[in-house]
């Protein structure tokens, strides 16, 4: 067996770890593996070391996934394969190691050989920093409440827990804190980017605080949407469950002065954005072989219960790398990941929201 690479992630990053960390958030490390014997291995195992700069043991971590599957190189193309299958070693860092310099070493319960490209020593090692601080973000949700032809229709404490766990998994702070208000809307059923718009009104007129992000969440009958006013920290959305992820991201990062990624009627797309073909934030090549499956490309991990992709597992398996952005179509195409744009924006745009 050999490794391929070793990632260090917290929600998105490529085989370089060129992603930087943030201090204090939860932190996976996934060990890409693949056969060099002709045939799968199954039931791979291995331990990671982790120690300090200095050559302190913090701690030995066993993987938290089982039945690993040591694919053959030729089969590792991980948009095709992945799907229902372990091919990667996962471990998950302790919360108090989250800050500072790490060397983190993979031990296999076999022999393996070391090929990892971020390290030209190949020594199926890697050292990693914690350098960034993004603590905490504040988000206050309405919970809204409205009664159409009868029948009411009410956001619960659990829909913002959820609406919770999604923001922590897509951006990039170490802990979002939440609290909630129950709002009962009675000016008609929330169902249009219109009927939202005025509920955006309302909220600017009776919040103040510009370091608090405030949502209100509405469940509907017609889908799901939502509108979002740029530079102020006010959004709608509307229907509440997994299907509506995609939305709340959508939605709160246009809170950070984020347009879209895409042209639309009367809405030309936000020219920050790098090159798009199809609604993607890549250029062509990244669709096709060397960067979709090459260490710079970028692969986007579910770390949190509740932000599945319909590209990837609970374990570390990645999306299609540099493919959709949530600014860039997900929204109205399906992908649920940030593209490795949008995650750099929002990392470099986080400390103006805390000091505004």
């Amino acid at each position: 067996m050999q490794l391929d690479a070793l990632i260090v992630t917290q929600g998105l990053q490529n085989g370089m770890n060129e992603m930087p960390l943030v201090r204090n958030r939860q932190t996976f490390v996934v060990a890409q593996i693949s056969s060099r014997t002709g045939a799968a291995i199954p039931g791979v195992k291995g331990q990671l070391v982790v120690t300090t700069a200095q050559g302190q043991q913090l701690g030995v971590l066993e993987q938290i996934n089982t039945n690993v599957i040591a694919e053959l190189p030729a089969a590792k193309d991980r948009i095709a394969n992945l799907r229902g299958k372990q091919l990667n070693l996962i471990f998950q860092l302790k919360p108090e190691w989250l800050k500072g310099d790490l060397t983190l070493t993979l031990k296999g319960a076999k022999p393996i050989a070391c090929n990892e490209p971020a390290d030209p020593t190949r020594d199926c090692a890697v050292n990693v920093s914690f350098t960034l601080d993004r603590p905490v973000l504040k988000v206050h949700i309405l919970l809204g409440k409205q009664t159409k032809d009868g029948k009411q229709y009410a956001a619960t404490e659990a829909d913002a827990l959820f609406m919770a766990k999604v923001i922590e998994a897509a951006i990039p702070v170490a802990k979002v804190e939440y609290t909630t208000e129950v709002w009962d809307y009675t000016d008609g059923p929330v169902a249009t980017h219109d009927d939202a718009g005025k509920l955006l009104k309302l909220m600017k007129e009776k919040y103040a605080n510009p370091k608090m992000h405030y949502v209100a969440l509405f469940p509907s009958d017609k889908g799901g949407g939502g509108i979002a006013y740029q530079q102020l920290p006010f959004f709608v959305a509307f229907g509440v469950g997994t299907q509506y992820q995609t939305i709340i991201i959508h939605e709160f990062l246009h809170t950070f002065n984020l347009g879209h990624g895409y042209d639309e009627p009367g809405n030309p797309r936000d020219k920050r954005f790098p090159a798009y073909v199809d609604n993607t934030v890549s250029p062509k090549v990244n669709r096709l072989s060397a960067d979709v499956t090459g260490p710079k490309a970028y692969h986007g991990f579910t770390i949190t219960e509740g932000w599945y992709s319909q590209y990837s597992s609970p374990y570390g398996d990645r999306i299609i790398p540099n493919d959709r952005s949530n600014m860039g179509g997900d929204a109205l195409n399906g992908g649920f990941w940030l593209s490795d744009f949008t995650y750099r924006y929002i990392l470099e745009k986080l400390p103006t929201i805390y000091n505004r």
